[in-house]
């Protein structure tokens, strides 16, 4: 009866999750430029910045910019930490938080390389199961050293949420890469209108070679 009543109190926890793009049915695959078995997780090692996330990815969450710093310390290893740099300008207020994201080869091949992390330490073992579950990046574009796109999904076995995301190695990304990021998230019917635009720039200052 308890476990009933635990399952009962999550299902109703997660029809009620605040999150607006509830979506029946299954974490869609993608279709990537880098291939399950041909991911090469040391390549993505370094500093990233949040150029343009999806409106729903913050979650409520104030900021302004973002860095995301992989560290792996070993390279055979398919799993690294992420240790992530927000900051809100507006009250100078920075938080840093660390995850892990395994990238792990999956036991079935796929179109795409699938990385899980749960970039919110759960409180309780109802958030680990509902707003805090591990999340899916499912990367859609990367050559490694200039941008990556990806899919980033929670899946609740009826239903997911998605969101995309879209990470550069320069806080002001060029011309071409930025023409080809846009055409690359028009195949997913996506628009500058559907994401927010982080300010790194202005945040912590111009690329050397551009200063």
């Amino acid at each position: 009866m308890r476990n009933f009543s635990l399952a009962l109190v999550t299902l109703i926890a997660l029809l009620s999750a605040a999150s607006a793009k509830k979506i029946w049915g299954l974490c869609p695959g993608v279709d990537s430029n880098i291939k399950n078995k041909e991911y090469n997780v040391t390549k993505m090692m370094g500093i990233w910045y949040e150029y343009l996330v999806t409106n729903d990815y913050k979650e409520g969450h104030e900021y302004d910019c973002a860095s995301w710093l992989m560290l792996q310390e070993n390279k055979t290893d398919a799993e690294f930490t992420i240790i992530n740099n927000r900051l809100n300008s507006a009250t100078n207020d920075t938080k840093i938080s660390h995850y892990i994201m395994d990238c792990s080869p999956t036991q079935v091949y796929t179109n795409t390389a699938v990385c899980y992390f749960q970039p919110y330490a759960p409180k309780n073992y109802l958030e680990h199961y509902t707003s805090h579950k591990t999340r899916s990046f499912r990367i859609i574009y990367t050559d490694y050293y200039s941008h990556l796109i990806a899919s980033v999904c929670q899946s609740y076995g009826l239903f997911y949420y998605q969101d995309y995301i879209v990470l550069t190695r320069d806080k002001n990304p060029s011309k071409f890469h930025r023409k080809m990021m846009k055409e690359t998230l028009a195949k997913y019917a996506l628009t500058g209108k559907d994401f927010d635009k982080g300010n790194v720039g202005q945040c912590w200052g111009e690329d050397m070679w551009n200063v």
